[in-house]
Formats: C-alpha cells, structure tokens, sequence
C-alpha cells in the first residue's frame, strides 16, 4: 500500500525508491537509458499510477521546454558588457582620484595659509628678533664661506708641497703591495680549499 501526499499537481507516492524512479525518468527524457533500464522503468510506471501520471507530466514539459525557443543575447552583449564594466572603473577611478586630489589639495593649502599667519605672526610681533636672525644667518654664511676657504687653500697648499708629494707616493705603493700579498693570500686559500673537497 502506498501512502499519498496532497499537492496541486497529481500526487506522488512517498516509497524508498522514489528517488531512483526519478533518475529513471530523467535519463528517459534525455535519452539515455539502456534496454534494461527502460524495462525497469516501464514496469515502476506501470505498478503505480501516480508515477505514471507524473511521467506524463514531466513528458509534457520536455516537449514543451523543447519547442521554446531558446533565447540567446545579442552578438554583441559582451562587448557591451565590458564597455559597461570599463566605464564603471574609469569613474571608480576618477572619483578616487577626485577624492585623493581634493585632499592633497585640502592638505597643502592648510598648509600654506599656517605658514602665511606663521609668517604674518612672526613680522607683527617679532620684528627686532627676525631681524637680529637674518644678521646673524648672514654673519653665519659670511664665516662658514671664510673658513671654507681657509681649509681649502691650506689643503692646496699642503698637497702642493714636496713632501705631501713624497708621502702620497709611498702610501700609494705601500697600498698596492698590501693589495697584491693580500690576493696572493686570497688565491692560495681559495687552491686549498678546493684541493681539500
């Protein structure tokens, strides 16, 4: 005996091999049954009226899903679509950017107008110090630029001299013999090292 459950459409029966049934007749639509399974289907139809009833049903909608026209976008949706999606980012972009220039923009001006009250509080207010600042500053240049030349001058003249010339020579050939002795050094452990693998 099989139990019934109420539904619009033609009831169908609650047994263990409902879901098998099911399968049966999927294939059976697209055609992919064997001998030995269409057999078995055929005898489930047959046994049981409620599975018949549904097989017609699901018959009558394959012939109708079949006869429906299918339904293919236009030749050129995808260009379309990318079109769109590249217009998306341009003004993803742009507005990013907007965002980021208004800023920066935001940013240096507030900025700019602290340094002008800086600048106007300075002069207003410290005038006798600014300018004992800008006369020291250039009393500073006038003494950096005057010991400059005072060291530059002392090292021409040093370097200029025999003996500067004389020591600059013997620590040049001094510096190459260290330089070859150590390479010598360098090669030789180098020979040893891959005589010893």
């Amino acid at each position: 005996m099989t139990k019934r459950m109420m539904w619009e459409t033609p009831p169908l029966p609650v047994r263990d091999d409902a879901e098998d049934v099911e399968a049966l007749m999927s294939l059976a639509l697209d055609g992919l049954l064997d001998e030995a399974d269409t057999d078995r289907l055929d005898a489930l139809l047959a046994a049981d009226a409620g599975w018949s009833a549904e097989w017609q049903n699901w018959q009558a909608m394959d012939v109708a899903l079949r006869r429906t026209p299918a339904v293919e976008p236009p030749a050129d949706f995808m260009a379309g679509v990318e079109r769109k999606l590249a217009q998306l980012e341009n003004r993803r972009r742009l507005q990013s950017g907007v965002v980021v220039g208004a800023a920066a923009l935001l940013l240096w001006g507030s900025g700019l107008v602290g340094l002008l009250f800086l600048g106007a509080f300075v002069l207003a207010n410290q005038a006798v110090w600014l300018n004992q600042l800008i006369h020291s500053l250039a009393l500073g240049w006038v003494w950096f630029s005057g010991m400059a030349r005072l060291v530059w001058s002392g090292v021409v003249n040093l370097v200029a001299s025999p003996q500067a010339m004389a020591l600059g020579v013997c620590y040049g050939l001094m510096t190459a013999v260290l330089l070859g002795f150590w390479i010598r050094l360098l090669r030789r452990s180098t020979r040893e090292a891959v005589a010893a693998q």
